[in-house]
């Protein structure tokens, strides 16, 4: 059983679905995947100490991608179908992606349909230059819902303040502690409300803290361009 978006699910039914799923795999072979932000281990830890350990093969981190796995990710589906792609078409959707899974595959769905209109079994730097208005309008809209996202839960001011920390950093990593004095600079006076607004920010992605560090542990962005976006000054919707 694949559950998505599982950051949103409530407490009670994770707790049930849990219980049934151990329940089933006492009798039969059982499966079950819970996929969501980069946060999400926090959210169904909420429900138990042991919620993870009781899953029993425990926690893949998956933020963005390293370049290697962004390559595969559009090479592998498009070969399986006699597609290849050339060397500066797909460094070009690489760097445009920022290597987030989400953005590969608004390219890997471009670039089909671009294959499936013309009938190249190539895709070239044109083709990817065609293919780049639909996707930079769906990165767009991306970056809206987030925007309202962030401002429905009150992290408008946070996000912005984080933005402009990761913006000064080539490699765009952190430690918690400048995390910190970012949110208190951006006038988070309370050292609880600046760790509450962390975790929501790592609850939606927005930063993201990669599992299986040796200390100094470095936080990373999310999703940098949404941070240029943010540092852009989005105008309020109407």
């Amino acid at each position: 059983m694949l559950l998505d978006e599982a950051h949103t699910l409530a407490l009670d039914v994770g707790g049930t679905l849990l219980n049934a799923s151990q329940q089933v795999r006492a009798n039969a072979p059982f499966l079950l995947v819970l996929a969501g932000t980069p946060g999400l281990p926090d959210h169904p830890s909420a429900m138990n100490a042991s919620f993870w350990s009781r899953l029993g093969e425990g926690l893949l981190g998956v933020g963005r991608l390293a370049r290697a796995a962004a390559e595969e990710a559009l090479v592998r589906p498009l070969g399986t179908q006699g597609v290849a792609i050339d060397a500066d078409a797909l460094s070009a959707v690489v760097e445009h992606s920022q290597r987030y899974p989400y953005f590969i595959q608004l390219w890997g769905d471009a670039l089909w349909k671009q294959h499936a209109a013309t009938g190249a079994t190539t895709i070239t730097a044109a083709a990817v230059a065609a293919a780049r208005p639909s996707v930079a309008a769906s990165v767009s809209d991306y970056y809206q819902s987030r925007y309202r996202e962030l401002r429905a839960q009150g992290l408008r001011t946070a996000a912005i303040a984080v933005a402009q920390l990761f913006q000064a950093r080539a490699d765009a990593t952190a430690r918690e502690q400048e995390l910190d004095a970012a949110l208190a600079a951006a006038g988070i006076e309370d050292a609880a409300e600046r760790a509450a607004t962390l975790d929501g920010l790592n609850r939606l992605g927005y930063v993201w803290c990669p599992p299986g560090q040796l200390p100094p542990i470095a936080w990373s962005a999310g999703i940098p361009s949404l941070m240029t976006f943010m540092l852009e000054g989005v105008s309020e919707p109407s």
